[in-house]
């Protein structure tokens, strides 16, 4: 077996780079099931034997990009501990708006016509960071569950509908953080 050298690295990483970027720019005008990888290699200048190398077909290659949407927003809630995730809800909320924002990305995976399918991998992918992080301060595991459902799901189906108006007006935003910092404080 051949060793990669730094200029594989170096390839594979522009290689990545350009299905990305033509991904996102095909997501924007359309569904992932009307995505060819003919058409992605095609504008990712990438030959699709290349693609074939790292994934069985596109759908693999979407799930890959859902996954990293997912891993970065897991990393967001990881960042804090149970305690801070339920007491100080309004600034990792500001927090995670401000990272989608800057992430067209998660922006587009994020979407309406998108976010059905990834909304489930986050809700996974953050309760496995969270309860990592956290295993010692999670006392009752579906009650944490729950949570993590509500947390998850309602602040990235609020932000899914509400993206434009939430990154337009930061009262919104604060106002909304806030709001929903109040609802966890029921028990």
């Amino acid at each position: 077996m051949k060793k990669r050298t730094a200029a594989d690295d170096i390839r594979y990483t522009k290689t990545e780079i350009a299905l990305k970027e033509a991904m996102i720019d095909l997501l924007e005008e359309k569904t992932i099931s009307k995505i060819s990888i003919v058409e992605l290699c095609r504008n990712a200048q990438v030959n699709k034997s290349t693609f074939y190398l790292h994934y069985h077909d596109i759908f693999d290659y979407y799930d890959c990009l859902a996954q990293a949407v997912a891993d970065e927003i897991a990393g967001i809630f990881g960042q804090y501990s149970y305690d801070r995730l339920i007491s100080e809800f309004n600034i990792i909320f500001i927090d995670l708006l401000d990272t989608i924002k800057g992430n067209k990305l998660m922006r587009i995976m994020l979407s309406p016509s998108n976010g059905d399918a990834v909304l489930p991998k986050i809700t996974s992918t953050v309760k496995k960071t969270v309860i990592s992080e956290n295993s010692d301060a999670i006392k009752n595991q579906k009650n944490f569950e729950i949570k993590n459902c509500f947390i998850t799901c309602g602040t990235l189906g609020v932000i899914q509908r509400y993206s434009q108006e939430i990154f337009e007006s930061p009262e919104l935003a604060d106002s909304l953080a806030l709001q929903i910092q109040k609802g966890f404080g029921i028990n």
